[in-house]
């Protein structure tokens, strides 16, 4: 019973402890952007900017592996 109760409450500190963490890490950069004279906004457009650019980084990847795979099997059986 008591162990049980315990462990919720580990659980819940660790959980605590993420959460935490993550605002510091959250706080850290949003005062290194404040530094640059930027804002929360614009935090957000940066980080909407970098997902367009890893999207369009998978793809690119992807592309040039099917167009090597394309070339190796010309290259192998014809």
């Amino acid at each position: 019973m008591f162990k049980h109760h315990k462990d919720a409450k580990q659980s819940k500190k660790r959980g605590n402890t993420k959460k935490l963490r993550e605002r510091w890490r959250n706080y850290r950069e949003d005062r290194e952007l404040a530094k640059q004279g930027k804002t929360k906004k614009s935090r957000f457009d940066e980080m909407e900017r970098y997902r367009k650019i890893e999207h369009r980084l998978n793809l690119a990847i992807i592309v040039v592996t099917l167009a090597l795979i394309i070339v190796l099997l010309f290259t192998f059986f014809i």
